[in-house]
């Protein structure tokens, strides 16, 4: 006779590091038992810490006030060393005066230029 049980794990890493998770199965028949690793199975968990914003970066003339016939309005976000996240630039002003380019230089470096 088989069951069929579903089983919740949890772990709770301490470091910042790749875990390996081995998931066995021990099964009983007439007298014997065996240890048998399951599918899949060992399992390669990476583990981040969290998100750190206070890393992220914005330099360049684009950021500073300036007059409109000579306004640089170019800058720089660097989000290294702030884990994972999505990047979001916004930049306010009257609609349809503003154009926003961005140039993605690296996975962790964005250029930004607008204009009017």
């Amino acid at each position: 006779m088989f069951y069929h049980v579903l089983c919740e794990c949890l772990f709770v890493p301490r470091f910042k590091i790749i875990q390996i998770a081995r998931v066995f199965f021990k099964a009983f028949y007439i007298n014997m038992m065996w240890l048998i690793m399951c599918a899949g199975s060992p399992f390669t968990v990476k583990v981040n810490g969290p998100p750190d914003p206070s890393k992220v970066r914005v330099s360049g003339p684009g950021i500073h006030n300036g007059v409109l016939q000579q306004y640089n309005g170019s800058f720089t976000v660097s989000t290294q060393g702030a884990g994972p996240g999505e990047l979001t630039v916004k930049i306010r002003g009257p609609k349809g005066l503003l154009s926003v380019l961005g140039l993605a230089l690296a996975a962790v470096v964005k250029n930004i230029h607008f204009y009017a």
